[in-house]
């Protein structure tokens, strides 16, 4: 079925009148799935073509532009302090990730399947647990479940970000267990800049892109402490994707790696900001995580601080 980039499919008078020469009766295509890339071969009446998708790069370290100048959590706080912070948004992860979402992570790759198949379940799962029917044939319904199951630990196309930088540091620096190569990593993404290239919102039909929504939070009290949005993805290999761009409009994302010998300081900072789990997680799981940080944590530096 041919589609527009948003997602939207064609139908018949349109093919016929976007591609005057490019309507035929029967085509021949021959798809060739090779080691390092998918090739793809097609003729029909007079006319031949061919186009290669390369392997995603999914499995190679993350190649992210790394601050160099930036190595301290109190450098990291200066960064912060500089810039018009509404044109930014951050994310936190435990070791230095090469940037893909929880589905893509899973090894599946069909979203068609998912969006109608999966979702639909799902659905049909948790409906009689929410107070609210989420609408999955509008698009605010449907992102709002994804956030909902996002949050919850159910794999999606979602990536997590935050509008608060010191939020990103809590989930960077949140594991009492330290990272193999002793490092964490926030991330900063130009919102700005980014929110005025491809953007669409399709999980399945439509062309590859990474974008920013805005999800409501329905059923979903964790969103607003967390100041969270959602970038929806249907690539897997969103570090390469983004790169094309940064060749043509600049730089758009940047990481920083911080130590997580600096833990203890981080945390007491953070305690004295409001920024716990208590607060990042409402209810029973939030407080009990945020006690247990206080009690039994081996970052004890920061425990007199809390109390």
């Amino acid at each position: 079925m041919p589609v527009w980039p948003d997602g939207r499919p064609l139908s018949v008078e349109e093919v016929a009148r976007e591609f005057p020469n490019g309507v035929a009766d029967t085509a021949d295509i021959k798809i060739l799935l090779l080691a390092d890339r998918l090739q793809v071969e097609w003729s029909h009446r007079d006319s031949t073509g061919s186009a290669e998708v390369p392997h995603p790069n999914h499995q190679l370290p993350s190649q992210l532009r790394v601050r160099t100048d930036v190595g301290t959590w109190k450098e990291f706080k200066d960064v912060c302090r500089g810039g018009n912070r509404g044109d930014l948004i951050w994310r936190g992860q435990q070791q230095p990730w090469r940037l893909r979402t929880s589905f893509h992570r899973s090894g599946r790759s069909d979203l068609t399947r998912y969006e109608h198949e999966d979702l639909a379940r799902v659905w049909r799962a948790l409906t009689g647990r929410t107070k609210h029917i989420f609408d999955m044939t509008t698009l605010e319904g449907k992102v709002a479940f994804l956030h909902l199951l996002q949050h919850h630990g159910f794999p999606t196309p979602l990536l997590d970000w935050s509008e608060s930088p010191y939020v990103a540091a809590f989930f960077a620096f949140r594991s009492p267990v330290a990272p193999p190569e002793g490092k964490v990593r926030i991330i900063r993404l130009d919102r700005l800049k980014w929110s005025g290239l491809r953007q669409f919102a399709s999980l399945s039909l439509s062309g590859p892109h990474f974008s920013l929504l805005y999800p409501l939070a329905i059923e979903n009290p964790r969103a607003m402490p967390q100041q969270s949005l959602s970038a929806l993805s249907n690539v897997d290999d969103i570090e390469g994707y983004l790169d094309v761009f940064e060749h043509a409009h600049g730089p758009i994302i940047e990481a920083y790696d911080l130590p997580y010998s600096e833990r203890a300081e981080v945390f007491s900072d953070l305690v004295q900001m409001g920024v716990t789990a208590g607060s990042l997680f409402p209810g029973l799981d939030g407080a009990c995580e945020a006690l247990t940080h206080q009690f039994f944590d081996p970052a004890t530096d920061w425990k007199l601080a809390a109390n």
